[in-house]
């Protein structure tokens, strides 16, 4: 049995239209995403659940100098987010990843 892992985003700096609400995210995994955004480092996929960004991508990398997966296993992550503008086989992370600002993502379950 594969769990799934949950994130909130609770506001951030940057584009208010998505950072203006609460945001649920599922961590998901494409096998069209590289698990690097260039120039940003290892990144995660995650998935919208709900309101109105549902089922939209964004990729998140680490803000600071401490690995993504470490800051995770304490609860939680600074993180810049990218929405992915063309999710998919022809997804290019050079040109499909657009920042739109920084946050921090709390864990919230793993089931």
């Amino acid at each position: 049995m594969t769990s799934t892992q949950f994130f909130k985003i609770d506001g951030g700096g940057g584009d208010q239209n998505f950072f203006g609400q609460q945001i649920l995210l599922r961590r998901v995994d494409e096998g069209w995403f590289p698990k690097e955004i260039p120039g940003r480092g290892p990144a995660l996929l995650l998935q919208v659940v709900g309101g109105k960004f549902a089922n939209d991508f964004v990729g998140v990398t680490s803000r600071i100098v401490t690995p993504l997966e470490e800051q995770l296993h304490s609860g939680g992550a600074s993180v810049v987010v990218h929405r992915m503008s063309n999710p998919g086989p022809s997804f290019d992370p050079n040109r499909d990843a657009d920042a739109i600002g920084m946050s921090f993502i709390e864990v919230v379950s793993r089931d």
